[in-house]
C-alpha cells in the first residue's frame, strides 16, 4: 500500500480493496453498521462506499495508521497502477529495478510506503526507509469489546475468563523482567515487583483507565510501540514460510501468532538458509507462554507479526 501525504490518499490494489473479510470480522461493530445482507461479505470497498460507514472507516484508519486519510483509491488496471506508481519517481532518472520495488510495496497487504510531500524515490534504500510493516487493513478495524465483563476484575490465574485474554500483557511482562522498569513507567505503579503484578497493572492502565482493548489486533501497534518495540514482520505464514520473509538474530522477541502473543527466544540465527522442520523447531525457538493462559502448541500456529527492540 502507498500513502500519499500531499493528497492524503491511501492507494491500495484492487484485489485488496475488494477482498472479503473473514467470517469473524463480520462481528466487528463497524461491519455491523452495513446492511445485513452485506455484513457476511464485508470488505474495505463495502465500508468505504457505504455512506453510513465511510467516515467511520477513514477515522479508524487515521487513528491506527497515524495519518489523515481523505480518500482511498484503487487502480483499476495494471496500466493505471503503473501510472500511480510512476508519480512517485521519475523514470528519466530512475535506476533499473526501482519501479518493480515500488510495485512490490504497492501490492503488499502488510507493508505501507508513506510518500512524503515533494519526495521522489530513486533508490531502494529510500523506499525501504519510508516503508513499514503494518497489520492487514481489516485487522485495523476494532473487534467487539470482549473485555467489558472484566472492567473491575483484577486478573488472576484462578479466573480463567480474564486470564485467557491477557497473553499480550504476559508477554510484555516477561520481556520486562526482572525490574519491570517500562511497566512501572507506563502504568505509574511503582509497586510492580513480579510478573502477576505487572499483568494486573497493565490491565488496569490499558483497559480500566484508558479503554484500550489490549487483546485486539487493532491496538497491537499502540501497545507495543509504547514499550519501544517495532514491527519487523507482518503476515500470515508458517514457520517454514517465515524464513523467506525475515532474518532473526539470536535473542528475544514477541511473536503474535494466531490467537496468541508470546515471548520467544530465538536460539540461533534464523534466515532463508535455515533448514527448519516441525521436528527440529525447538533448535530455533523457545516459547515462554504461561501454561494456564495458553495450552496449545505454539509451533503449529501461523505467525502474524514479530516485534523487536
Amino acid at each position: 500500500m502507498i500513502y500519499d501525504e500531499k493528497n492524503q490518499t491511501l492507494i491500495v490494489s484492487k484485489s485488496l480493496y475488494e477482498k472479503s473479510f473473514s467470517t469473524a470480522d463480520s462481528k466487528k461493530p463497524l461491519v455491523k453498521l452495513l446492511p445485513v445482507e452485506k455484513q457476511a461479505t464485508a470488505s474495505i470497498k463495502a465500508l468505504y462506499e457505504d455512506a453510513t460507514t465511510k467516515t467511520k472507516l477513514l477515522a479508524c484508519l487515521k487513528q491506527k495508521l497515524g495519518c489523515s486519510i481523505e480518500m482511498i483509491i484503487h487502480p483499476d488496471s495494471p496500466d493505471d497502477a503503473k501510472t500511480k506508481i510512476e508519480a512517485f519517481t521519475d523514470s528519466a532518472y530512475c535506476p533499473e529495478g526501482i519501479l518493480p520495488r515500488l510495485k512490490q510495496v504497492f501490492i503488499h497487504k502488510y507493508q505501507l510506503l508513506r510518500v512524503k510531500t515533494g519526495v521522489k524515490y530513486y533508490d531502494t534504500e529510500s523506499i525501504s526507509s519510508d516503508s513499514e510493516w503494518i497489520v492487514a487493513l481489516n485487522d485495523l478495524i476494532p473487534e467487539e469489546d470482549d473485555l467489558t465483563d472484566y472492567l473491575n476484575v483484577i486478573p488472576d490465574k484462578s479466573n480463567s475468563g480474564i486470564w485467557s485474554k491477557v497473553c499480550r500483557l504476559i508477554a510484555l511482562a516477561k520481556m520486562d523482567q526482572p525490574d519491570f522498569a517500562k511497566t512501572k513507567a507506563i502504568t505509574g505503579d511503582s509497586g510492580v515487583t513480579d510478573e502477576l503484578k505487572a499483568v494486573q497493572a497493565l490491565h488496569k492502565y490499558y483497559y480500566k483507565n484508558n479503554q484500550i482493548m489490549y487483546d485486539d489486533a487493532s491496538c497491537s501497534s499502540q501497545i507495543y510501540t509504547g514499550f519501544n518495540y517495532r514491527m519487523i514482520f507482518s503476515g500470515d505464514c508458517t514457520y517454514e514460510e517465515l524464513k523467506n520473509h525475515v532474518v532473526l538474530e539470536s535473542g528475544y522477541y514477541i511473536f503474535d501468532i494466531v490467537g496468541h502473543s508470546v515471548k520467544v527466544q530465538v536460539l540461533k540465527k534464523f534466515d532463508a538458509d535455515s533448514e527448519i522442520r516441525p521436528e527440529n523447531m525447538s533448535e530455533f525457538f523457545k516459547f515462554y507462554s504461561d501454561p494456564i493462559n495458553y495450552t496449545t502448541d505454539e509451533k503449529i500456529q501461523k505467525v502474524n507479526a514479530i516485534w523487536a527492540k
